[in-house]
Order: structure tokens, then C-alpha cells, then sequence
């Protein structure tokens, strides 16, 4: 599979070339899920451009469940520290009032939703479902064949939210007849797009070099 280096990345933008942009789980993972990060924030210049940024519903459940996954932590590390506080200082401690004080007491689940649909309300990402795009018979013969983003060495059960994301916004990409630039770390994710890349694929798939995907 070919490398391309930014120039030829940002041409490929500004013509046309390139018709939606994604990311998945593992971009966002890189800045914690924290999606107030420039970078992240970033992605509304595409905003009105040829250019979309486009985002598969798998990947947004997931940053979803990260942020209320990690909220969660940081919640039981508080009261841990609290109830230690008041045992070390023999001190009373309001845990209450403190979750209160601090706006704890919204579910967390709640609070990643919330969460969320601010960081979309800025960027503006088209969610992609894989209802009507993705079907069983074809995820079915993937795992057993076995398909990238299946591994021929340890197929996972994890691997089943892959395959629907990829999939979906491959469907997106041939129903919009153009390409789709997705950054990612995930080395499944990778050996898909080599695989569409070295098959007969109309849509060919491109990997960027490193120092490229570090921008984001």
C-alpha cells in the first residue's frame, strides 16, 4: 500500500479528492477521551468544506462509554480518598455535599452524553450507522473466513465493534463515490485498509506516514 506525504494529503482535500474524514476509538484515546483538546476541536474546519467529517455510531458509543467508564473511576477515587481523609484526620467529611459541590451527582452516563453532544455541536460530525449499511451475513463471513479487521491469529470478540464501524463507513464511502481518510493507531484498523488497498477495491484506502497522524 502506497504512502503519501502531507502535501500530497492537503491537495488531495483541497480538490475534492477526499470526501470524509474519521477517526476511531484509539484517536481519541491518544488524548484520553478529553474532547476539548484542540486538536479535537480542530476537526470543525472541515466544517462547509468538500471534506466531511464523518463519524461511525460504534465509535461514538465507544468514546461515549470511555468517558463515563473513566468518570466513574475518578468519582470512586475521590470517595476513596475522602473516607481516608476522614479516617487519617479523624475529622467528619461531607461526601455528599462535596459530590454535590462539585456537580457529582449526575449518572455518568448522563454526564458522557452531555459530554458529547457539546463536542458535536461544535464539530459537527455525520453519524454513521451501521443499521442498513452493515449486515450480519457479511460480519458472519468475515470472522470465519477469516477477514480484516478479523486476525487469521486470535479473533476476538472486541474485533465485532471494528468490523461494523469499518464496514459502515466503507458503505458511506461507495455510496459518496469518494475516499475516506481515517486516522487511527489501531492496527486492525490498518490491515483493512491494506487489504482494500491491494484488493479490486474501486475505493482505495491510503495509509499517511506516521508524523502525519500525529497532528491529530
Amino acid at each position: 500500500m502506497p504512502t503519501f506525504d502531507e502535501a500530497i494529503l492537503v491537495s488531495d482535500i483541497a480538490h475534492g479528492r477526499i470526501g470524509g474524514i474519521s477517526l476511531d476509538t484509539t484517536a481519541f484515546d491518544r488524548y484520553q477521551c478529553n474532547l476539548q483538546a484542540p486538536a479535537l476541536l480542530g476537526l470543525a474546519q472541515f466544517l462547509g468544506s468538500k471534506t466531511q467529517f464523518i463519524l461511525s455510531d460504534v465509535v461514538a458509543g465507544e468514546i461515549k462509554s470511555h468517558v463515563a467508564r473513566d468518570a466513574a473511576n475518578a468519582k470512586q477515587e475521590l470517595l476513596s480518598a475522602l473516607r481516608e481523609v476522614r479516617h487519617r484526620w479523624r475529622r467528619p467529611v461531607d461526601s455528599k455535599a462535596i459530590e454535590v459541590a462539585l456537580g457529582l451527582e449526575q449518572p455518568t452516563q448522563d454526564f458522557a452524553e452531555d459530554y458529547f453532544d457539546v463536542f458535536a455541536g461544535v464539530t459537527k460530525p455525520d453519524l454513521i450507522s451501521a443499521d442498513g449499511r452493515v449486515t450480519h451475513a457479511e460480519i458472519l463471513r468475515r470472522y470465519f473466513a477469516p477477514e480484516p479487521p478479523f486476525s487469521t491469529k486470535d479473533r476476538k470478540k472486541s474485533e465485532f465493534p471494528d468490523a461494523l464501524a469499518l464496514l459502515s463507513l466503507e458503505s458511506w464511502a461507495a455510496d459518496n463515490k469518494t475516499l475516506v481518510l481515517v486516522v487511527s493507531r489501531d492496527g486492525d484498523w490498518q490491515t483493512f485498509a491494506g487489504a482494500r488497498q491491494a484488493g479490486s477495491d474501486p475505493l482505495p484506502r491510503r495509509r499517511f506516514p506516521a508524523r502525519l497522524k500525529e497532528k491529530i
